[in-house]
């Protein structure tokens, strides 16, 4: 085990976002970068397994990087919001299991100031400083006062 840091990229960063067992770093140039495990596919690969080293995430200029867990999401330069990861309770806000960017929340994107995802769901904290939440909701993660379904629709707390 490693307990003295260790230079992992040279080019400048403005982003670096933690999952549970895999990072994500966003470059200067736009460029987004992944490694360790790649269970759900952050490496942008449908295999499963480890990337020891940064691999670039193919086809994706973004100007931001958010998630955590294994679900991520970016903004691309023209201002679409894109998601790929772990999905298996509607965390991306879309159906399947995305392995490659798609895009995410069409309604939300342009008010969306940052995302953060847990193991199930993902929560928006909009322009307007509101929140929406979707995703599993067994626990009642989404802060709409009941535990039920999983949403694929960002849903307002109920304060």
């Amino acid at each position: 085990m490693r307990t003295t840091p260790v230079r992992v990229r040279s080019e400048a960063t403005t982003a670096l976002v933690v999952g549970n067992t895999h990072t994500c770093a966003l470059a200067e140039d736009g460029a987004v970068w992944c490694w360790g495990e790649n269970v759900y596919g952050v490496a942008m690969s449908t295999e499963a397994d480890r990337r020891w080293t940064p691999e670039r995430v193919a086809d994706l200029d973004a100007v931001a990087l958010y998630g955590g867990f294994g679900t991520w999401f970016a903004r691309r330069r023209d201002g679409a919001l894109v998601g790929w990861g772990q999905n298996d309770h509607g965390q991306l806000g879309v159906a399947g299991r995305p392995t490659h960017p798609v895009e995410v929340l069409p309604a939300l994107a342009s008010r969306v100031a940052t995302i953060v995802a847990g193991e199930t769901h993902a929560c928006a904290l909009l322009t307007d400083q509101t929140l929406r939440c979707w995703g599993g909701n067994s626990l009642g993660q989404l802060g709409t006062g009941a535990v039920g379904p999983d949403a694929r629709d960002p849903a307002p707390l109920a304060w």
